[in-house]
């Protein structure tokens, strides 16, 4: 029976570390582009703003993402958090 264990716990093992290094490996590739060749064709934007003075940055923060039409999704939840 013992021998029988210790052989299932091996295979399972073999098995499941397999896929932990190729979730590994993927999770890499995912996150630094390892494949990809660099190229100089990145895209830049700027954008010129007028703003009047603000007491508070996060006034001055909400007014700049409103400008540039970000997305204001979370403005409330992020309105009762910061103090």
């Amino acid at each position: 029976m013992r021998t029988l264990l210790l052989q299932i716990h091996l295979y399972a093992g073999l098995l499941c570390s397999s896929y932990l290094v190729i979730f590994g490996i993927s999770s890499l590739n995912y996150n630094h582009h390892f494949g990809e060749a660099i190229s100089g064709d990145e895209s830049h934007w700027e954008r010129q703003l007028s703003l009047r003075a603000f007491e508070q940055d996060r006034d001055r923060a909400f007014a700049i993402r409103a400008r540039m039409e970000m997305s204001d999704q979370f403005e409330s939840a992020l309105r009762g958090r910061i103090v």
